[in-house]
């Protein structure tokens, strides 16, 4: 069994562009773009699941979720994004008496394919956050 050095993809730029053959924008993208985009989609599943991949016999369903991930690197610009919550504060004073109340709330932004990535790559991956394990 092989493993992938940290500069490679689970999937070829090819084998991306056949995945992501109704996708217009990705065909028509810099290839050094591309190449880059599906690279950060690798590195989002080595964080994120936990999988045994096989360099030299990698699963459709990780290829596949390679490009999807790639895709929407490509299309959003990142994948592992700082998800900060706004602070809001009211203030009310009636006379001698104030009340203050904090409400935090946020949108949670992630990867727009990651619930159909998730979906892919249940028959060999959990979904765990971390201890990918390459062979």
């Amino acid at each position: 069994m092989a493993t992938a050095t940290p500069t490679q993809a689970y999937v070829t730029l090819t084998e991306a562009n056949a995945y992501l053959a109704i996708k217009e924008d990705w065909q028509d993208g810099d290839e050094e773009l591309t190449a880059d985009a599906l690279l950060w989609g690798r590195y989002y599943i080595d964080a994120n699941f936990d999988c045994v991949i096989d360099y030299d016999n990698i699963s459709e369903e990780v290829k596949f979720a390679n490009s999807l991930l790639g895709y929407d690197y490509f299309n959003q610009g990142d994948l592992f994004f700082i998800n900060d919550s706004s602070v809001k504060m009211k203030r009310v004073k009636a006379g001698s008496v104030e009340s203050e109340t904090e409400y935090t709330s946020g949108k949670t932004t992630r990867p727009n394919s990651l619930d159909k990535v998730i979906a892919i790559l249940k028959p060999v991956c959990d979904f765990t956050k971390s201890n990918l394990v390459r062979v």
